[in-house]
């Protein structure tokens, strides 16, 4: 029986380069989960939740941002979050 068109592909291997992120970020990052549907189309709070998650454990790029950048809630409009 022929599976319906708008059934998802769970059986596909991810990509090689999501299998890399989370191999490298995996051991820093705990949440938000770096799973291929987050990876492959990353909204605005899965990716500020990352940096942040990356200057925690590394202290990389920490006072790069303001207060205000640092609270994701904070930041509302569109042309601050790109």
């Amino acid at each position: 029986q022929r599976p319906h068109a708008l059934t998802p592909r769970t059986h596909m291997a991810d990509p090689e380069w999501v299998t890399a992120t989370q191999t490298a970020l995996g051991p820093l990052i705990k949440r938000p989960k770096l799973t291929a549907a987050l990876l492959s189309k990353p909204p605005f709070r899965f990716l500020h939740d990352i940096v942040s998650e990356v200057t925690r454990a590394t202290g990389f790029a920490d006072g790069l941002f303001s207060e205000d950048e640092l609270q994701s809630g904070r930041i509302k409009e569109k042309e601050l979050k790109i």
